[in-house]
């Protein structure tokens, strides 16, 4: 029986199975065979659409021609940590994102572990994801002034505040009505230079 050492003593000599050695796969060829492997009906369009996209960021992050046995956990940390440093359309990437993408990589792992194409475990197990940030709880107009009056925050800061405002019933009304009047101001003035170009 071909048994590691290791494993037979460390498993007080329980190991039944012996170890398979898998077949290096590519990372590319690994999405590709699972996604062959779905029937059709098998999961909804919008779940396949997010998987593709997952899979398309991992691709670009590992490379399609990595082989996959060569990822673990130190790899999975250093994708995690980059990637909440990156941005996607001028926004930060999420933390829920980051782990949605881990989570398909799992769960294409394990597929792939039970059709014994990979021997050992997905490397996503002990991965740290940074804390999320804290939103500020709503704020009301006045409250948000005594803030930013106390000094010390950057012009960004001062932004996240505002844009934590809450606004009464009133308020609403009030800033609706200013807005109104602004754009009818603004009409006029386009009118008025209109007809004076024209004259």
């Amino acid at each position: 029986m071909d048994v590691d050492p290791a494993e037979f003593i460390l498993s007080d000599g329980r190991i039944l199975k012996p170890r398979v050695e898998a077949i290096p796969i590519r990372l590319d060829e690994l999405f590709k065979l699972y996604r062959s492997s779905m029937p059709r009906g098998a999961k909804e369009e919008r779940t396949l659409e997010g998987e593709q996209l997952y899979f398309k960021h991992l691709l670009r992050y590992f490379g399609p021609k990595r082989i996959v046995q060569s990822i673990g956990l130190a790899d999975v940390q250093t994708y995690v940590a980059d990637c909440s440093k990156d941005t996607y359309r001028d926004s930060p990437i999420t933390i829920d994102t980051i782990r949605k993408e881990l989570s398909t990589f799992r769960l294409v792992w394990n597929w792939a572990l039970s059709q014994s194409r990979l021997a050992m475990s997905c490397p996503t197990k002990g991965v740290k994801y940074p804390k999320r940030d804290a939103k500020q709880p709503f704020m009301t107009w006045s409250e948000i002034e005594r803030i930013i009056s106390r000094g010390g925050l950057t012009a960004d800061e001062e932004h996240d505040l505002w844009d934590c405002l809450f606004l009464s019933t009133d308020e609403v009304g009030s800033l609706l009505e200013h807005t109104l009047n602004e754009k009818k101001l603004q009409r006029s003035s386009e009118i008025n230079s209109s007809k004076e170009t024209a004259a």
